[in-house]
């Protein structure tokens, strides 16, 4: 560890950046990458971005709706009735108008009382919606990563670049001291053809190079749906790589505050509140009813304007929340395994993360400051010997091509090193790998 962060900090950040880089659309229609962007600005650009964030949106705004219904009181019922309607011969025989006389009529209203089960209801309707919200904000998380990986890809192809461009513009060098010298008959023709072929064989990975880039800014493009464009300069993508890396090896934030876990505490919630709630089916739900009734027989002697007041109660003889506790044990159970596998899990990959960043940075500290000095220094002293006649051109050929390799392989490692960040950054929450915002 204390190699890891002294590489880091031979390299330290300039006073005065910005914290953040998030090009607004309407400044400019081109997102530019660059070094200041980590994983809490990446989750801010997406947010208005994405077009897969507006499907755990709607989830968060149908859950909120859903939230408010479970707060309200269910609504009572009126009831009406027309009755003793009177068929066929009346009694007495002689009665006037029996249709007017006879029959009687009923209004009521009623209102069935919840017991036990409306705080169930809303301790499940708001863990929906904490569920629904830590949905959002975990597809935020891995969009961002998933830009993140992208940018990354870029910045080492872009180192990749650098270094094949800097060695081909060597060789055009050498391939006119060459010419210069065939034509001062000191040298021969067959020194030019293989210079040219070496350079030629560094064109076809700087096109491979380049064509890799025109992917992985089509990438980019596709999750901004915006055009974007690679870093500024290879120093850029370069100090972007190591500050993530760099913010991944100092990560010491709390585990269980990482969206997917924060999701899958909220469905745990929901589990609890269903079975509180389905403990309370248990307990029946008395409906009162208050009626008034006009009664136009009043000729038998009955009461023409009465009130009624009537109690139900049903009886959970049969059904009386079995199944729902049974599937709500289930779902609590489950989840709590799942949360218990998913910390053992970041537990074990957060060291194995970290030991490979190491070995990367160690690595990438061999090549920075003993092999590719080295190479470097053996190519420009052959390069001075050839130049002075002292030894063939040819004899460049080999260090150039070594010098290319390592350079090369600089890139990869960076960019191994990053890879490695970027999963050990996804074991922790989004702040805890972001820089403190001013």
């Amino acid at each position: 560890m204390a190699l890891a962060l002294g590489l880091f900090q031979a390299h330290p950040l300039k006073a005065g950046e910005p914290s953040r880089a998030m090009p607004n659309a309407t400044e400019a229609s081109v997102f530019t990458a660059s070094a200041a962007l980590d994983l809490e600005a990446l989750e801010t650009l997406l947010a208005t971005r994405s077009a897969r964030s507006e499907r755990v949106k709607l989830s968060v705004e149908l859950a909120e709706a859903e939230a408010l219904g479970a707060r309200l009181l269910p609504n009572p019922v009126i009831d009406g009735t027309w009755g003793t309607v009177p068929i066929g011969t009346t009694n007495p025989s002689d009665l006037a108008d029996p249709l007017g006389n006879v029959p009687h009529y009923d209004i009521g209203v009623s209102y069935t009382v919840p017991i036990g089960k409306r705080g169930p209801q809303k301790a499940r309707a708001n863990a929906a919606v904490h569920a629904a919200e830590a949905d959002r904000d975990d597809l935020a998380r891995s969009e961002a990563l998933e830009l993140g990986h992208v940018l990354g890809r870029v910045a080492t192809v872009q180192l990749r670049l650098a270094g094949l461009t800097d060695l081909a513009a060597q060789g055009q060098e050498a391939i006119a001291l060459a010419e210069a010298r065939v034509q001062a008959k000191f040298g021969v023709p067959l020194e030019v053809d293989r210079l040219r072929i070496e350079v030629d064989r560094t064109s076809q990975q700087i096109s491979r190079a380049t064509a890799d880039l025109s992917g992985l800014l089509g990438d980019c493009s596709l999750l901004l749906v915006q055009r974007c464009a690679p870093f500024k300069t290879p120093e850029e993508a370069k100090l972007f790589l190591r500050r993530w890396v760099e913010l991944a090896l100092k990560a010491q934030g709390d585990v269980e505050q990482r969206a997917d876990l924060r999701g899958l505490r909220a469905r745990e919630d929901v589990a609890d509140a269903h079975l509180a709630y389905a403990k309370a089916l248990a307990i029946p739900d008395p409906t009162v009813r208050l009626g008034y009734t006009y009664d136009r027989f009043i000729i038998s002697g009955n009461q023409m304007n009465s009130l009624n007041l009537s109690l139900s109660i049903p009886v959970p003889l049969f059904d009386h929340g079995q199944s729902e506790r049974r599937a709500a044990g289930a779902a609590r159970e489950r989840l709590a395994q799942e949360i218990s596998r998913r910390k053992r899990g970041s537990a074990e990959a957060i060291e194995i993360f970290r030991l490979q960043i190491q070995t990367h940075l160690t690595q990438q500290q061999l090549l920075e400051e003993d092999l590719i000095p080295r190479a470097e220094e053996i190519l420009h002293a052959l390069q001075r010997a050839a130049a002075s006649g002292l030894v063939p051109l040819t004899d460049t050929l080999q260090a150039r091509r070594t010098l290319g390799e390592l350079l090369v392989e600089e890139a990869e490692n960076y960019g191994a090193a990053f890879e490695a960040a970027l999963a050990l950054a996804a074991e922790f929450p989004s702040s805890a790998v972001s820089r403190p915002r001013e």
